[in-house]
């Protein structure tokens, strides 16, 4: 009888040793379990301050507008993300953060890659990224005062307006 409650008790001891085992990988689990969820959190969190990025920025308030543009003309000519990606030199995942208004527009010179692989006008692809071309600061630059005034001027005007006074300015030129 002696003998039997031992095995009884050591047995009842390994149940008991294998039970809390259990309880130690369940607790151990759910640890991990929250870390991811918690990982997660920290990374949409990430996510959205790129989104968001600084208030004063022009980019901003542009960068859904960017993607969803980008998606649209990118379905319109039947081309696929991955083929875009390839030809502007980014990858597909990065491309579709941006067209989901995920991410911020990418930089100038992919912006102008893009503009090419999807055979639209450089100049409108950047403004609607809140950006410039290159060559416009440094033009800027050189008659500060008369090309600002000039700018200022056609604040408000109409697109066939503009259109004159560039015909008018490309005959001068000439």
């Amino acid at each position: 009888m002696a003998a039997r409650k031992k095995s009884r008790t050591s047995s009842k001891k390994s149940v008991k040793k294998a039970t809390k085992k259990k309880a130690t990988k369940k607790k151990a689990a759910k640890k991990t379990v929250a870390k991811k969820k918690a990982k997660k959190k920290v990374a949409k969190k990430k996510v959205a301050k790129r989104r968001v990025g600084r208030p004063e920025s022009p980019v901003v308030a542009g960068a859904s507008k960017f993607g969803a543009y980008v998606r649209s003309v990118r379905l319109a000519e039947g081309m696929g993300l991955r083929r875009v990606s390839e030809q502007v030199g980014m990858s597909p995942a990065y491309l579709s953060m941006v067209e989901r208004g995920e991410l911020d527009p990418p930089t100038r010179p992919k912006i102008v890659a893009l503009a090419k692989a999807l055979k639209q006008d450089q100049d409108s692809l950047l403004a609607l990224a809140g950006k410039v071309s290159a060559d416009i600061p440094v033009i800027l630059l050189r008659h500060p005062i008369g090309l600002c005034a000039l700018l200022r001027a056609t604040r408000g005007m109409s697109k066939d307006k503009i259109d004159k006074l560039l015909a008018q300015a490309k005959k001068m030129k000439r």
